[in-house]
This record gives structure tokens, sequence and C-alpha cells, in this order.
């Protein structure tokens, strides 16, 4: 193994357990925070606008984020952003409305970092590598996120919602202590001016990068909203999740880190895996609408996303500096 593919290999790592950590922090109350619209004293409405509002101050925060990592660098904007989610972690589990439990997750959502830590991925990365380290750092992140969703019920049950919101603040806790401590600086470029920014969005990996997002995460959002009320009402109970989702995530993460591991061999480049990869996320969801191949649609449509997750930011950023990244990606996650 040489000194590149092993430092791709440790920053994949060591950036994919600060996400998996946070991400396991954030996905743990979805497929439960709908059974507790008594806890909050609200209807099932509620709980969607709890859900959503994070969604909303994400996207209304990659923009500033990534242009401030561009300028005050990496590791400083992603401390800040780890700190907005800590602190409304904590605020929300002494939630007793669902108005003091919106705010919260307004302050969680207020602290987005996708693009700087994908930007961060990037700069401690030589080009060749990029989508390996993206795709170990997606692989994390799903494994983290079905974990999240499969031990849900069971936390649920053992030691009740509000403790989950102080797991989520302790977990990312630990995600500050290790990107402090295990993750090395990346350089401060010369900072560019908005121009600079407008010249790239006009391009066009730009246009098809932030459609083909936004419409996958949309996609991806609802099929994963709706799953936990379908077990439920087939099964009697959200345990059943485990039993679907624990292949499933464990099958697609094998693919992906297949996929990627192999990508730099491919005489294509990032544009030409996008049709198909897209076409297979279809299929996917075309198998999850039949009971009897759930199984396979599932791991298909999660391997599918994985897999564009993975390329998506490199084909978007292949021709922009580094002094640029942060900000193009800043845009491309608010959608």
């Amino acid at each position: 193994m040489n000194n590149e593919l092993r430092q791709a290999l440790k920053t994949g790592v060591s950036l994919g357990l600060i996400s998996a950590l946070r991400i396991f922090g954030l996905m743990i109350i979805v497929p439960i925070l709908a059974l507790h619209t008594s806890t909050f004293q609200t209807s099932i409405w509620g709980v969607g606008v709890a859900i959503g509002i994070y969604g909303l101050f994400q996207g209304l925060g990659q923009i500033p984020f990534g242009w401030l990592s561009d300028r005050i660098g990496r590791k400083q904007t992603l401390n800040i952003g780890l700190s907005f989610f800590m602190l409304g972690s904590f605020l929300a589990s002494f939630a007793t409305n669902i108005y003091m439990l919106i705010f919260a997750r307004a302050l969680q959502g207020a602290g987005a970092i996708n693009g700087v830590l994908s930007a961060y991925a990037m700069d401690l990365t030589v080009e060749k590598y990029r989508p390996m380290v993206l795709g170990v750092i997606g692989s994390m992140i799903g494994i983290s996120f079905f974990l999240a969703i499969s031990v849900a019920p069971i936390l649920d049950l053992s030691i009740g919602i509000n403790n989950i919101f102080l797991l989520m603040a302790a977990l990312v806790g630990i995600a500050i202590i290790w990107l402090n401590t295990a993750v090395p600086d990346a350089p401060i470029r010369e900072r560019q001016g908005a121009s600079n920014y407008l010249n790239y969005i006009k391009e066009k990996p730009f246009f098809i990068s932030v459609v083909s997002v936004f419409l996958m995460h949309g996609v991806f959002t609802s099929v994963f909203m709706l799953m936990p009320r379908y077990f439920v009402a087939q099964y009697g109970s959200s345990l059943a999740i485990m039993k679907t989702y624990v292949p499933c995530m464990l099958i697609s993460s094998l693919v992906v880190l297949m996929f990627v591991s192999q990508f730099r061999k491919f005489q294509s480049g990032c544009y030409d895996k996008i049709l198909p990869t897209f076409v297979a996320m279809m299929l996917g969801i075309l198998c999850i609408c039949y009971k009897g191949s759930m199984v396979f649609g599932l791991t298909v449509f999660i391997g599918a996303f994985g897999i564009m997750e993975s390329i998506l930011p490199v084909y978007l950023t292949e021709n922009v500096p580094s002094e640029s990244r942060g900000g193009i990606l800043g845009i491309f996650y608010m959608f």
C-alpha cells in the first residue's frame, strides 16, 4: 500500500467517523419521533415540522458555512458547526412541548457542515483517490444511519427520547474531540470573490450535480420517513425494522466500497456513471413497492445512493480549486 493510498484511507476513516457520530445522533429519532406526539403535546403535523425544520436550516446554512471554511479553515468551521448541533441536542433533551423541540431542531440544523467536510476530505487527498475517500465516508455514514434506525426503538423503550437527545450531544462531543486530536489541518487558501463562485455555477457539472442531489435526497428522505410507519402497520412494532435494514445496510455498504475502491481503474469519469446509477436507484424503488422483493430493492437503492454520494461531489469540483471548493460544495449541499 503506497503512502497516498494510506493517507486517503486514513482521511476517509477519520472524517467518516465524525460524520458517522453526527448522523447516528441525528437519525436515531427519525423512526420514533412520530410515536411521541403526546410527549410534546402535538399532532403528527407538529412532528413533521420538527423533523423538517432541521433540513430547512441545513439548507440555509450550507452556503455561509462553506464560504466561511474557504476563509478561516475547514477545521475551525467544523468546530463551529458541530457545536451548534451539540447545543441543539442538549436543549432538545429538556423540551416539554413541540415549540421548544422545533427551536432545538433548528439549532441542530444550523450547524450545516456537509459541504465543509467534503471539501476537507478533498483538500487532504490527491485527486485519483477522492471518490474512494468520499465512498469510505459515505459507507460509514450509511452504516451509522441504518444502525441508528435499527436500535432507535430499543433505546426509546429503554432510556426514553429525552435521554436519546442527551446521547446525541455526547456523541457530537466525541466527534469534536476526535476532530481536534486525530485529523490534520487543511491549508488556508487565497480568498476568492463572489464572481469566482458565479463562474463555476454557470457550468454544466453544477446544474447536473445540484438537480441530481436534490432529487435523490428527496426520494431517500421520503422512503425512510414512510418505512417505519409501514413496519408498525404491518407487524405491530417498529422492531421489525432491524430484520430488514441490517442485511440491506451491510450488503449495500460492501457494494459501495467495492465500487469506489476500483473507481480510479475505470476508463470513463464521474459523468458517465451518473445515469446508470440513477437507473439502479429507480429499479430499487420499484422493487421496494413489492413486498417479496423489499430487501433486494432496499439494498440496490441504498447502494446506488451511496455511490452517487461519492461521485457527485467529485464530478462537481473536478475543475474547482481548493480556495473555492467549500463555497461551491456548500451550494451543492444546500440543494
